[in-house]
Parts: C-alpha cells; structure tokens; sequence
C-alpha cells in the first residue's frame, strides 16, 4: 500500500495501478523459481542444523 500510494502522489492514479499490475504478473511468473530457492535455502539451513546438533560435544 506504502509502494502504491508513494507512486500515487509522484506519477499519478494510472502509473501506480500499472505498477501493481506488472507486480502482479513479475509474481505469477516468478512464482516457481523462487519458492525453488526459498526450498533450497530452508533445506541447506535445516540439514546444517541438524548437523551440528548431531556432532558429539
């Protein structure tokens, strides 16, 4: 809402909903690809973690 109104009071009406549109379908098309590497990332951490919980004192 912050992005919206910012582009609001600079540009105008038409360009802040323009933006959110194409904000909108950058989301639908990246959509796959990040939550590859949001997976990856919480996989990388979780095994690490369970590493060193493992490792003898």
């Amino acid at each position: 809402m912050g992005v919206f109104a910012l582009i609001n009071w600079l540009v105008g009406f038409g360009a802040a909903i323009a933006f959110l549109i194409v904000l909108g379908i950058a989301g639908i098309v990246f959509h796959k690809k990040l939550m590859k590497g949001i997976t990856k990332k919480y996989l990388d951490s979780k095994y690490k973690m369970i590493n060193a919980f493992s490792q003898d004192s």
